[in-house]
């Protein structure tokens, strides 16, 4: 399988090239001088590193483990602790690091860095690994069909972030990374939908600094940061701000759709649909919930509707990461099946200060859910909430 634009990924693999032979060439404490150049961070932590490219082995994906950078410490890698709105983040600067797009995992010194995929359970899903099964995958990654790169990146294509929700938690990646001083690629599989182009274009991301890939790619430069995702969003609230901020700023021209939003399920979401829509519709529109579906948008728009809203509600799903794309303070309503609550914006709601609902249907055991996998809206609850939740002047 060849890279996609082979002819553009060939030019940026030179300038890369050319860069890496640059940076080489410069006095080392030129550099660490260089990146300290943003207010807020501390001199880089320096680790032992041999130059040059190290020998590729083969990888068995069935046996890949996860740990994290932070507890691993392995003696080559380079760690830039940060300050003041960056407290408690780091940067791992750490040296060939395999890419696997096809399983959306990066490996190195033989493991899969926890810092990569934020989730380590995500390993184990994707290789059909259970307790109480071992993985099936049989896949050997041979030396021969891993390509070398002299490129500093940061991979952005962890097992699920090609889903709206995880993508947003790879943002934080990029705006820490970029405040950082960061002048690398960001990769990710060529598969991956265009609001991951459209998102990074709007952090001020020129297109020269995206690469695709759609085949393992060894590079000798890999640029990670502490492990940050939406359950331990409120650790880090001034960086969930930040990375708002500047997508409002992308999007200054974009308008919205009102303040109080019910948001569509979507066209191409599986299952947890809402079976009783007619009189869900009738019911909001009583209180002026305008209907969105946000994939029939732009990301630019998508964040242009965020910046008005004040009141969501929003059955489970990847689109309840808006929330964190919101004005502070504001409301959150989110409905669930009564047996799938899964609620993970918990955590990013306390980071934006916003009041958070559950709407759950009954599924007493005399009388137990019979809708399946779609979404029976308990009528009298959302009125309830809504009647609440609406009488307050400061969300319309």
């Amino acid at each position: 399988m060849a890279v996609k634009c082979a002819n553009r990924r060939v030019r940026r693999e030179t300038e890369a090239v050319a860069s890496h032979i640059a940076a080489a060439s410069r006095d080392p404490t030129q550099i660490s001088r260089d990146r300290t150049k943003n207010a807020g961070f501390r001199r880089a932590d320096m680790l032992s590193r041999e130059s040059g490219l190290s020998p590729l082995t083969s990888l068995a994906v069935a046996g890949l483990q996860c740990q994290s950078l932070a507890t691993a410490a392995p003696d080559n890698i380079r760690v830039t602790r940060l300050t003041d709105w960056a407290e408690g983040i780091s940067v791992f600067e750490i040296p060939d690091v395999i890419c696997l797009p096809e399983y959306g995992i990066q490996v190195c010194h033989g493991f899969v860095p926890e810092e990569a995929i934020n989730y380590p359970a995500h390993l184990d899903m994707r290789l059909g690994r259970w307790p109480d099964k071992r993985s099936t995958d049989d896949t050997i990654i041979t030396p021969e069909s891993i390509e070398r790169s002299p490129a500093s990146v940061c991979f952005l294509g962890h097992v699920y972030s090609h889903v709206f929700g995880h993508w947003c938690e790879e943002l934080l990646k990029v705006v820490t990374l970029e405040k950082f001083g960061f002048d690398g690629f960001y990769v990710f599989p060529d598969w991956y939908p265009p609001y991951c182009h459209d998102s990074l274009r709007l952090l001020g991301v020129p297109p020269t600094r995206v690469m695709t890939i759609n085949k393992p790619v060894c590079y000798e430069r890999v640029f990670l940061t502490t492990t940050i995702h939406h359950f331990n969003a409120h650790e880090f609230p001034q960086l969930i701000l930040y990375l708002r901020d500047r997508l409002y700023a992308g999007a200054a021209d974009e308008v919205g759709a009102g303040h109080r939003i019910w948001v569509e399920r979507g066209l191409h979401a599986k299952g947890r649909d809402v079976i009783n829509k007619e009189e869900v519709y009738d019911r909001i529109k009583r209180y002026d919930f305008v209907p969105i579906d946000f994939g029939q948008h732009t990301f630019g728009k998508q964040i242009g509707i965020d910046r008005e809203i004040r009141v969501m509600i929003v059955p489970h799903g990847s689109a309840s990461v808006h929330c964190g794309f919101m004005p502070s303070a504001g409301e959150i309503i989110e409905i669930f099946l009564p047996f799938h609550i899964n609620p993970s914006v918990l955590q990013l709601c306390q980071a934006m200060s916003h009041s958070y609902h559950q709407i759950v249907a009954r599924n007493p055991n005399h009388e137990p859910y019979k809708f399946g996998l779609e979404i029976m809206v308990d009528m009298e609850h959302l009125e309830l909430v809504l009647s609440a939740v609406c009488r307050d002047r400061s969300t319309k």
